[in-house]
């Protein structure tokens, strides 16, 4: 089973060849999106969601740039859609998952991975140009290097190769030795995934 959720990896993913194969093998697919994009024609079942007008979220494009900025629902959801938030939170609910699941509200939800930056809904609210977690700071990589051993931009991964994997993923173009853990994969495992989400493709 695959939950797709605003998302489209039969057309934005490497090798779209590939991936509609294997869209094709699956047992069951739910798509979650405001549109009927080329991976929803592979699936089994279709939940609408509803628009960017018709739920609270946070502005994921402000994000890139630091400031949280809150982006108040406007308009009643249309139809038999609803925001994907509630989808995802009532498919998670319905095989056991409500400790997992706890939040009643879209404010609920956010607050939650808020609070360890101090901010919250009701601050976001009274800002609605946006809050900064903390001062917007330039050029950080020149004092604190970046998250890699070296502190450098790295090429070549000693953390892969200690672990048994190459050292420069892909490098000769196949996806051989590529790292998986199907072979861990039961018939009770739930896989979560964030994919790619490149702005060529935002509107899918």
């Amino acid at each position: 089973m695959l939950v797709v959720q605003s998302g489209n990896p039969a057309a934005t993913m490497t090798d779209a060849g590939r991936v509609r194969k294997s869209l094709e093998k699956l047992e069951f697919l739910l798509a979650i999106d405001l549109f009927r994009n080329r991976t929803a024609d592979f699936a089994d079942v279709i939940s609408p969601a509803s628009s960017c007008f018709e739920k609270t979220q946070r502005n994921r494009t402000s994000m890139r740039n630091s400031p949280v900025i809150l982006q108040n629902q406007v308009i009643t959801w249309r139809g038999d859609s609803r925001p994907d938030w509630k989808i995802v939170f009532d498919l998670g609910r319905k095989p056991g998952f409500h400790r997992e699941f706890p939040w009643e509200t879209a404010e609920e939800a956010m607050d939650d991975p808020l609070e360890p930056s101090g901010l919250n809904v009701r601050m976001l609210r009274e800002h609605p140009e946006g809050l900064r977690a903390e001062p917007l700071r330039l050029d950080k990589f020149r004092t604190l290097g970046f998250f890699t051993p070296s502190g450098k931009v790295e090429f070549y991964s000693e953390r892969l190769e200690k672990a048994g994997h190459p050292p420069v993923p892909f490098r000769d173009g196949g996806t051989e030795g590529s790292i998986s853990f199907t072979d861990t994969i039961t018939e009770e495992t739930l896989i979560g995934m964030s994919g790619e989400r490149t702005n060529r493709f935002t509107h899918t």
